[in-house]
């Protein structure tokens, strides 16, 4: 499961996973490499196609 929320300082991306079908030894990486796509992204401008008017409810 993965949820994105707006934060005052940014996005909050939050992920959960049944640890019998992907152990953390698994997922940690899994989510290092997520985060590290976010960063990179973020600082070199990478365009994401999500626009603030597509996150307004």
């Amino acid at each position: 499961m993965q949820d994105v929320a707006d934060e005052p300082a940014g996005v909050l991306l939050s992920f959960s996973a049944d640890v019998q079908l992907l152990p953390p030894d698994r997922f940690e990486p899994l989510l290092r490499d997520v985060e590290g796509l976010a960063v990179t992204a973020t600082l070199d401008g990478t365009p994401t196609g999500v626009s603030p008017a597509a996150a307004a409810p």
